[in-house]
């Protein structure tokens, strides 16, 4: 969108060291006084109108607004923070809605185990309550078929034109650590961001731009140089780093294949666990995803953090009682084992805010 001339505002969720981090604007994070001043702007209102109960992310959310409509920006991408029915941003009326892939993620907050629904879909409905009349949606071609039909059904119920892109990764691609080639509709795309997670991310974008009749030169040189942090962000090559911020099963599966694919025989892999997420599942994923690998396990990242004996506990129980060679260290040893451990490639997972913790380092 930038680099077709529109000025452009941009708001995500988590940020990994720095809370400027979520509102953009053409691609520069807002200053702290910035975003102290809509804070505080939005604080007042909030007060006055005696809503005493607004979540962090509620304030963060309509600073973000004050922010885009005060820079008079033409077009602002939004990102839902959990969910999609009952999340804040909803409240916007879009050009397109995006639904991108489904993952066994806020469980708690997006199912209902009395429902005789599968969790998958009950989450995929919560998604799909961005869906508004008569807006047109693209979803990830990512998706499972019957997520798909749902979506389809749901914009065939209000009026929206539904695209799900044709791109099922049996076609002519290839991909690594440090970026992908692909071919979609018959043009060539190359990312810096590498996988096969990351083409289908790529094809998504390319026909939400193309719904909003995004020029393809502009498309095609702003997929080239986009990079997401800590997303398989190879962040040193000397030695090989590479910063992911998974924390659900299938976004940890997806970073073990291609680390473990595109790395030599000696690797390190850092992680932690978060009490906010589903550890068993997490916990799965790394000991599935380990291969010939040293194993450091953070136990300091975040108040939420797993310790110790937690861990254990769950490696016990994940590994059926088979040893796990685990090493458990903090955030100050992290540069430490880096150092010490240079003939390896390291792989930092399983939570964005141990992300965030690692980028300082860096």
């Amino acid at each position: 969108l930038r680099y077709s001339g529109k000025k452009v505002g941009k708001f995500t969720s988590p940020h990994l060291v720095s809370v400027t981090e979520r509102i953009e604007i053409n691609g520069q994070e807002v200053s702290d006084s910035t975003l102290a001043g809509a804070v505080e702007f939005v604080d007042e209102r909030v007060s006055a109108n005696g809503l005493n109960d607004c979540s962090q992310f509620e304030i963060l959310f309509a600073a973000a607004l004050m922010v885009f409509y005060a820079e008079k920006t033409d077009i602002a991408v939004i990102e839902a923070g959990i969910g999609g029915t009952l999340d804040c941003t909803n409240v916007i009326t879009p050009q397109v809605s995006v639904i991108t892939s489904i993952g066994y993620d806020h469980i708690p907050l997006l199912v209902n185990p009395e429902i005789d629904i599968p969790p998958l879909y009950q989450i995929a409905l919560q998604k799909s309550g961005i869906i508004k009349p008569n807006i047109p949606l693209v979803a990830t071609p990512h998706a499972d078929r019957e997520i798909a039909n749902i979506f389809a059904q749901i914009s065939m119920q209000n009026h929206s034109r539904f695209y799900f892109p044709e791109f099922n990764g049996n076609t002519d691609y290839k991909t690594s650590l440090f970026g992908n080639e692909f071919v979609y509709e018959g043009e060539k795309y190359n990312t810096k961001m590498g996988g096969l997670r990351q083409i289908y991310n790529a094809v998504t974008a390319i026909k939400a731009l193309w719904v909003l009749g995004v020029r393809y030169d502009c498309v095609k040189r702003a997929i080239e140089q986009t990079v997401i942090p800590a997303r398989l962000q190879v962040v040193s090559q000397s030695p090989l780093i590479v910063l992911d911020g998974a924390h659900n099963e299938d976004g940890l599966q997806a970073a073990f294949e291609l680390f473990n694919a595109c790395t030599p025989r000696k690797r390190a892999v850092i992680t932690g666990f978060s009490r906010l997420k589903d550890v068993s599942s997490n916990a799965r994923a790394v000991l599935d995803g380990v291969q010939l690998s040293r194993l450091f396990v953070v136990t300091d990242f975040d108040p939420n953090a797993l310790g110790e004996r937690e861990v254990r506990a769950i490696f016990n129980l994940e590994n059926k009682g088979r040893a796990v060679y685990a090493e458990y260290i903090t955030v100050a040893d992290i540069k430490r084992v880096f150092a010490e451990n240079k003939g390896h490639a390291f792989l930092v997972t399983g939570s964005l805010y141990l992300a965030g913790k690692v980028i300082p380092l860096l």
